[in-house]
């Protein structure tokens, strides 16, 4: 039932909230998460309690399905996208969106930038119909990244090419990178590199900078991708469950909205 552009293997249960991945854990069906992880699945996306598949796989005894994990990601192909295609080290939010209008606000444009309001974090900046939003990347100790309620990846390239492959709670997914090299002139068309999302799995790359120019300054160091599940199952359950509580939902007819102000993770601001 996997099939391109017919089944989206984030689509979440609209009562639980879980992905198929988490679904397949708990029942048991090895072969399931096989087939799951094979097409593209994030091995560690999250449920409304944040428990990871490895953690459900542990609290269920489902030892067959905890060493398909822990297989899956000793033996994944690193992602084939880096950091010097898309990552902009020195770049306010005002400067992504400018860099971003000077590239023609296409449908999928991005890149990604340090987070200027929390030292460590960065931001993915996308276009979604000509309008420029900004996400926040949490980063842990450069190891451990996610957007939102999204899954949990080892590094930022693995990001990418995640959001390139699904929107996953995003706008629209990623389809042409900004590349830092060639942002500075700020020249349309000349700065970013299409993304064929039909070509991407584990095993394409995602994005590339055609870039002639040294790019040894920009290589983003980060830390090997990591299998220790017990490590990031116990971060999971002092910290982050206490992000996941539920906030009261003020009602529409309530509020009145003027000109749009900004935008960001969680949508438009308006007056």
């Amino acid at each position: 039932m996997v099939l391109p552009g017919i089944s989206n293997l984030q689509d979440r249960n609209s009562l639980t909230g879980w992905v198929a991945l988490h679904e397949a854990v708990v029942h048991g069906h090895s072969d399931v998460v096989e087939i799951l992880l094979h097409h593209g699945a994030p091995s560690r996306p999250r449920t409304p309690d944040a428990d990871i598949p490895y953690s459900l796989a542990e609290r269920y005894n489902k030892v067959d399905i905890m060493e398909i994990l822990e297989r899956f990601e000793v033996d994944k192909p690193a992602p084939l996208t880096t950091s010097v295609e898309w990552l902009h080290p020195n770049l306010s939010r005002e400067d992504a969106n400018n860099l971003l209008e000077a590239n023609g606000l296409s449908q999928g444009l991005f890149l990604v930038r340090p987070n200027s309001k929390r030292a460590g974090y960065y931001a993915l900046s996308l276009v979604d119909n000509k309008i420029p939003y900004h996400f926040v990347i949490v980063s842990l100790a450069d190891q451990w990244f996610y957007i939102d309620d999204g899954p949990i990846f080892s590094n930022l390239p693995s990001i990418v090419a995640h959001y390139s492959k699904f929107a996953d709670g995003l706008p629209t997914t990623l389809k042409m990178a900004v590349c830092p090299l060639k942002s500075h002139g700020l020249h349309s068309n000349s700065g970013f590199t299409p993304i064929d999302a039909k070509s991407i799995n584990r095993s394409h790359r995602t994005a590339y900078c055609s870039s002639n120019t040294n790019t040894s300054r920009f290589q983003n160091h980060l830390p090997p991708i990591a299998s220790d599940y017990s490590h990031i199952s116990e971060w999971m359950n002092d910290n982050f469950i206490k992000l996941t509580q539920k906030i009261p939902i003020i009602d529409s007819s309530q509020l009145q909205l003027y000109n749009e102000i900004g935008s960001g993770e969680f949508g438009a601001v308006s007056l």
